[in-house]
């Protein structure tokens, strides 16, 4: 169960009514997490995975620690959102062209979920 209530997620260059995000390799995705939280945290990390044709692939990112260099300042309450969490990610050139969902984790100090969004995406 979550921690936080999501408000809503944007993804750069990414039509909001489209039911798949087209993300472009060799281009950086900025991607915007606007969240309330249900409970005061001290720590929140960013984690990342790729889900491809019902497989869980771990995505590492450059900034997992999602108090730095995100627009989040730790510890955070209850009452101080809404929040918004913003980071950027590459698309690298090698990345093969398929459709992935991206599962981006907000956990707390304890591993416990804060929001979990799903991007469906194809890789071009």
């Amino acid at each position: 169960s979550n921690i936080g209530s999501l408000n809503n997620v944007t993804v750069s260059n990414c039509d909001p009514d489209a039911s798949i995000c087209i993300l472009n390799r060799g281009k950086d995705v900025s991607i915007e997490i606007n969240f309330n939280l249900d409970k005061d945290i001290k720590r929140v990390s960013s984690v990342v995975h790729g889900v491809i044709a019902g497989t869980t692939l771990p995505f590492p990112i450059a900034h997992p620690d999602a108090c730095v260099a995100s627009g989040l300042k730790c510890p955070m309450t209850k009452d101080g959102g809404p929040y918004k969490y913003k980071t950027n990610l590459a698309v690298e050139t090698f990345f093969p062209k398929i459709k992935v969902d991206v599962k981006w984790e907000l956990k707390d100090e304890t591993a416990t979920n804060i929001v979990c969004v799903l991007i469906p995406s194809q890789l071009k």
